[in-house]
């Protein structure tokens, strides 16, 4: 009789802390002023998992790619408004053109780029926005990690500009070199690699622009999709570098390991025995779905209920089916789509579910799903994740109707 009336209870109490959502708060602004953050009180009742974020407040009208975290700091553009906000302030600033992005140069500065490639470059060091501003129309392209070079097209033209001194020198806007050909150029993790062709991987000197070494994947053989179709093997995402070995995820669901200096093949892993839907050869689930933790020596993936690791240095390979778990809650990891939908820190997997409406975060060292938050329909419309970022104590979704979602962790 206890149990029936404890089981009650407990839906009575999803029901009600789920409905409480529906007033949660929004970002308010009259005439000017500073805008102002309803917090919202409410638990969201999560099964047999911890309760280990809380819905802290809303803020309606952010367009995707129009929100990221800086550290402790939510950066988010609204109409010709771009503000920052954490625990402690909100900063306010007023901005003349149409942001259409926001890209995180280093631990303080950022970058707000406009539809025409114009940009701001602010530092949140200070109390206020400080500004460095290009009107060139110049595309911006790739920044590196460590914010000394950024990389810019215009038709033809690849603009590197450097940081001297702390300072950016875009307002003389003297690139260091510039090549006439398209090279699709990518830093990974402040090293520039270009992708003139999805066959063709080549290691750029920033400094210079000279070429260090070139890979060709031509002699690679074609695969089937699932319709089985022919495809040729292409690049598909660099994961990143361990140990001057870069990690190339290819079209074809396996990873190829190069020496960073020399251009040098290491190895082409395949998954030692996961068959995917129909493909029915070991291949990984999804190599879009795969990032490094330096922290404890690994590169891990997450796709619908499968999780695998592969050790950097041995290269060896390991998987798990998370099925149970992920099929009890319903839920399920979307595919990677380059970061919005796929984040991790040192011990966690952020992940979104479009599918079913959920959020999730995964246990990296205990192998298990530690939390998850299912969204509601509004007006009889389904809500979805988009985009997920996590940063301090803040986790922040993006949902199908241009409303941010940000939960604070409990302490």
């Amino acid at each position: 009789m206890l149990s029936k009336i404890w089981g009650l209870g407990c839906i009575f109490c999803m029901g009600w802390c789920r409905s409480l959502a529906a007033g949660a708060g929004r970002l308010e602004t009259k005439g000017g002023e500073q805008p102002r953050f309803l917090a919202i009180s409410n638990i969201y009742f999560l099964e047999n998992y911890l309760i280990m974020y809380s819905k802290a407040f809303q803020i309606e009208n952010i367009k995707p790619n129009h929100f990221k975290m800086l550290g402790n700091e939510l950066l988010f553009v609204i109409d010709d408004g771009l503000y920052a906000k954490s625990n402690d302030r909100v900063l306010t600033k007023k901005i003349d053109f149409k942001a259409n992005n926001i890209k995180i140069l280093d631990d303080s500065k950022f970058l707000v780029v406009d539809g025409n490639g114009a940009f701001q470059i602010n530092d949140l060091t200070s109390s206020t926005f400080l500004e460095l501003r290009t009107e060139h129309g110049f595309n911006l392209r790739e920044c590196s990690q460590d914010g000394r070079y950024c990389y810019y097209f215009n038709w033809i033209n690849y603009y590197p500009v450097e940081i001297e001194n702390g300072v950016y020198s875009i307002e003389n806007f003297f690139p260091l070199w510039q090549n006439k050909e398209s090279l699709n150029c990518k830093f990974v993790e402040n090293e520039l690699y270009a992708f003139p062709r999805k066959k063709i991987m080549e290691r750029i000197n920033p400094e210079s622009g000279e070429k260090s070494w070139s890979y060709d994947l031509n002699a690679f053989p074609s695969w089937k999709d699932y319709n089985g179709t022919n495809k040729d093997t292409e690049v598909s995402i660099p994961i990143g570098i361990y140990d001057n070995k870069l990690f190339i995820g290819l079209t074809n669901g396996k990873v190829l390991v190069i020496e960073t200096k020399s251009g040098k093949e290491l190895a082409l892993i395949n998954h030692p025995s996961f068959s995917w839907d129909d493909y029915n050869v070991n291949i990984f689930p999804e190599t879009s779905s795969m990032k490094i933790n330096h922290q404890y020596r690994k590169i891990v993936g997450l796709k619908k209920w499968y999780y695998w690791e592969i050790d950097p240095v041995t290269l060896k390979v390991i998987h798990f089916d998370l099925s149970n778990d992920f099929v009890q809650n319903k839920i399920e990891c979307s595919s990677g789509s380059k970061g919005k939908d796929f984040i991790m820190d040192e011990n966690y997997i952020y992940f979104i579910d479009k599918a079913n409406g959920k959020i999730g975060i995964f246990d990296i060292i205990t192998h298990s799903l530690v939390w998850r938050f299912d969204f509601l329909f509004q007006n009889e419309r389904r809500i979805f994740p988009m985009e997920i970022q996590q940063g301090g104590s803040w986790l922040c979704v993006l949902d199908n109707t241009n409303s941010l979602h940000v939960f604070d962790r409990n302490k």
